[in-house]
């Protein structure tokens, strides 16, 4: 991973190169920062180190910056650009991701770059990059660091310099935005109350300080419009900001689906396609990486976290895997009694190893809170991860993907049919339609996984009828068997290891999970999953061997080889 220094240094050489070039690219994020206030970004209590690149640019050049980031080696992430590419596009430097914004800086709250490139060279202009920090609602500990690195390094004052930073400009945006203003003046307090607890010696930390009482005061100075007048007798009633994730691009020309979200009774409820989750496991394994290195292992949460598993152990590049079942919820909204079901898991950690606990959403947050508590009893370090989370629940992951409001349900796409029987149960016919658009959405690489994975159900449901369990292969049996789950309707999974990590206390773990599964649902027999056929083939015969009195069948989504025996897979009649 390249350092600070040298992702600074390719910055300006890309902007510099750009300019000759006539096209306008602007440095914003960390490295700008870094650029403009290098003696604050010195101080150990507002040092911190940026490990991507963080662009601006026009549109109207996007076509022309794509093929000049070629030619200097910065290669476009073509899947991404294709579908965001109009506002926001993505990049890699070699392994740092390069985000390159177009035309507007949207996250919690909009700010107008696009007519202000031309008043600084490398940088956008300093009032706008300190903006661009405070306008973040759920602000953290690095961007709280860059504000005061830049409020030491440059004084407030009437225009924007290497050296000032125009307070009067910012005091006139917040006049005309109530919620830019809430923001903003929110986290100044909560930057000043950072800096009064650090350990900076006083006359740098009294210096800071008068430069956010300048700002301050600029702001709450300014006459302000009738707009945000109005909008302040609302206040705090209605939300004022947005969140990053719930930022969406459309294509101009693109056919905007009739219905993505709907509202019924109260609640809200929303599809989450295969696609989507793929990008946010993508930008969440970035986060984990920077934030806490790579994992030792990966604990996810049956079912609800098998498919997000698998997703972050192919980016993080972690094999080791290992699955538990928590059972919390009864039906749409509605939440059963929450029990941990046995499992068998050896992992060991050194003093400087973690493991990441994964699930897909953080509604009560009582799940993911009990798997905390569970593990953290057994390793010093556990992170946690999840899909989707909000603000009432309990428990906070680490790292997630998207912040939903407090009366949203995600429908995941692994669970179309499951969440079918619970609209029809409930009467919330208005789940129909969402699920109905969710079909003839077209989703490249898994329509044809899933298509495969309904035809493997339909074959095991005739020759066979519903299994009492299923087990699955650990990392490459996880999309399958959570599609499978759905399909049968079949809510005991298990995983299994692979045969060199068989021993007889784990012989006896699987055939207590079998023999259990066999007692609660008495169909006879228990499927045993993977995508390729051939693990399974040889598993099985280590299983019937140990456990001769169940009965195993096996499924796979693809043909097996010559020798290898399959009971169900998808051209089989």
């Amino acid at each position: 991973m390249a350092s600070e220094r040298e992702l600074l240094n390719k910055s300006i050489e890309i902007i510099s190169k750009a300019h000759e070039e006539g096209i306008p690219v602007r440095l914003l994020g960390g490295l700008a920062v870094a650029y403009l206030a290098p003696n604050g970004r010195a101080i150990p209590e507002f040092s911190r180190e940026s490990n991507d690149i963080d662009l601006f640019s026009l549109s109207s050049h996007s076509g022309k910056l794509s093929r000049f980031l070629k030619k200097n080696g910065i290669v476009s992430d073509s899947r991404f650009n294709a579908l965001h590419g109009v506002k926001r596009q993505q990049y890699f430097y070699g392994e740092t991701k390069v985000d390159l914004l177009l035309d507007e800086f949207r996250m919690c709250h909009r700010l107008p770059l696009k007519s202000r490139l031309s008043m600084a060279n490398i940088t956008i202009p300093p009032s706008d990059l300190l903006l661009t920090k405070l306008q973040i609602y759920e602000i953290n500990e690095k961007d709280i660091k860059d504000i005061l690195a830049l409020l030491h390094d440059l004084k407030m004052g009437n225009a924007d310099t290497h050296t000032s930073i125009d307070a009067g400009y910012i005091a006139d945006l917040l006049s005309n935005d109530w919620g830019l203003y809430r923001t903003v003046t929110m986290n100044l307090e909560k930057v000043n109350g950072y800096l009064e607890s650090t350990s900076l010696e006083p006359k740098k930390k009294r210096r800071v300080s008068e430069e956010i009482e300048y700002l301050k005061n600029a702001i709450e100075l300014r006459p302000k419009s009738i707009g945000w007048k109005l909008r302040a007798r609302v206040g705090d009633k209605v939300r004022w900001y947005e969140l990053p994730e719930e930022v969406e691009y459309i294509v101009p020309g693109a056919v905007v689906p009739e219905v993505k979200v709907f509202e019924e009774n109260g609640h809200i409820y929303q599809w989450m396609s295969f696609l989507e989750m793929q990008e946010l496991s993508k930008r969440m394994s970035d986060e984990i990486l920077d934030r806490y290195g790579k994992p030792k292992a990966i604990l996810y949460i049956e079912r609800g976290g098998m498919v997000l598993a698998q997703m972050l152990s192919d980016s993080l590049g972690v094999d080791e895997m290992y699955g538990l079942q928590i059972v919390a919820y009864e039906d749409i909204n509605q939440m059963g009694k929450l029990y941990i079901l046995p499992h068998y898991i050896t992992l060991e950690l050194k003093s400087n190893e973690y493991v990441l606990l994964v699930d897909d959403f953080a509604d009560s947050g009582k799940t993911l809170k009990a798997a905390a508590e569970l593990f953290r009893k057994k390793y010093k370090k556990v992170v946690t991860t999840t899909l989707a989370y909000k603000s009432r629940s309990i428990f906070k992951p680490d790292v997630f993907g998207k912040h939903m409001p407090d009366n949203a349900w995600i429908v995941f796409d692994y669970e179309e049919t499951e969440d079918l029987e619970s609209f029809r149960r409930s009467d919330i016919n208005g789940g129909l339609k969402l699920l109905e658009y969710a079909k003839s959405e077209h989703q490249a690489g898994f329509d044809e996984i899933k298509k495969k994975t309904e035809e493997l159900a339909k074959g095991v449901l005739k020759g066979s009828g519903q299994p009492a369990a299923i087990l699955y292969m650990t990392r490459s049996g996880l999309i399958i068997a959570r599609l499978l789950s759905d399909y049968l309707s079949v809510k005991r999974v298990s995983s299994i290891m692979p045969n060199k990590y068989i021993t007889g206390d784990y012989m006896q773990h699987v055939a207590n999970v079998c023999s259990k599964a066999l007692a609660d649902n008495p169909s006879g027999y228990i499927l045993l999953v993977d995508a390729p056929a051939e693990g399974i083939s040889a598993i099985k015969v280590s299983l019937s061997e140990k456990m001769p009195d169940i009965k195993l069948l096996t499924a796979a989504i693809e043909k097996p080889k010559k020798g290898h025996n399959i009971d169900f897979y998808p051209s089989k009649q």
